[in-house]
């Protein structure tokens, strides 16, 4: 899938970095690889720490968990998006539950509606 990262800039951070990728890509397209990633953490005092399963211990720990969009173009991969996994049980009161499947196609999601649904398949 090819996309045009600028509708997802919403904190000035994130939106210098992406703007400068979107930069240096000069219009070349990428492959988008969405996976999620976690850290083990001690004691529950970071925002949705929770025992989860944490993919590179390979078991379940105490940790955070994120979503993460990566553009790949040949050799080179750089990060776009992420989204932190909220565990039901650290939810704050009114906080929505999400599986980790439902933030990557959010990822994705979010971008075809503030694009007005412009992204185009590549096979």
């Amino acid at each position: 899938m090819i996309f045009n990262w600028f509708g997802l800039l919403k904190h000035p951070l994130r939106d210098r970095r992406l703007e400068l990728t979107l930069k240096m890509l000069q219009g070349r397209s990428f492959k988008l690889v969405i996976d999620e990633t976690g850290d083990k953490k001690k004691g529950k005092h970071t925002d949705y720490v929770a025992r989860q399963y944490i993919g590179n211990l390979g078991k379940v720990d105490n940790g955070i968990v994120s979503v993460n969009a990566y553009g790949v173009l040949g050799d080179l991969t750089f990060p776009l998006i992420f989204l932190i996994y909220k565990p039901r049980k650290r939810l704050e009161s009114g906080g929505v539950y999400k599986t980790k499947p439902q933030l990557a196609v959010e990822i994705i999601d979010q971008e075809a509606r503030e694009q007005g649904a412009g992204s185009k398949g590549e096979s």
